[in-house]
């Protein structure tokens, strides 16, 4: 037993030589991408934070420009229900202009019409007066034009002296 309790030169030799080959070999093909493994998942982590961080400030970015699109559509909106109103009116205020006109002209035609009428039947209570004037005349002159158109030349010549209003 007093073997296991003192060591023997030769075991520590070749232990030590075998624990320096083993950390040899561990640190030439092991060590070495289980770093660049880890030192590669830290790049990895790092761009995705700073990916993420990209992300929120391109996502604030697009709501305020959210924001700002529906100001433009807001005010394109009320721009356009503006000209609309402008619009309506104006067409109102031709439709209302078009039916003064138009019933101006009506007015006109009327008066013009009624003027003619008036006309017609002065004419007419003339012709009526002179033919009642003939005929008193006659009866009292007791002498009758033979000629008709004679008759009626005379009356108006008369009543041409005469003025009716």
């Amino acid at each position: 037993m007093k073997e296991l309790i003192q060591p023997n030169l030769g075991l520590v030799v070749w232990t030590s030589l075998s624990f320096l080959i083993l950390m040899f070999v561990l640190r030439k093909y092991a060590w070495k991408p289980i770093l660049e493994a880890v030192e590669d998942r830290d790049q990895k982590i790092a761009q995705a934070l700073t990916d993420a961080e990209n992300a929120r400030k391109e996502v604030g970015s697009l709501s305020s420009e959210r924001e700002k699109l529906l100001a433009d559509i807001k005010d394109e909106r009320d721009q356009i229900l503006a000209d609309a109103a402008k619009t309506r009116d104006f067409i109102v205020s031709e439709a209302k202009n078009k039916a003064t006109e138009e019933a101006s002209r009506i007015l006109e035609t009327a008066r013009e019409a009624i003027h003619h009428e008036r006309m017609a039947a002065v004419t007419e209570v003339r012709n009526m007066a002179a033919k009642l004037a003939i005929d008193v005349a006659e009866k009292v002159l007791g002498n009758h034009f033979a000629d008709q158109a004679r008759q009626e030349e005379f009356v108006r010549g008369e009543l041409d002296k005469i003025k009716l209003n």
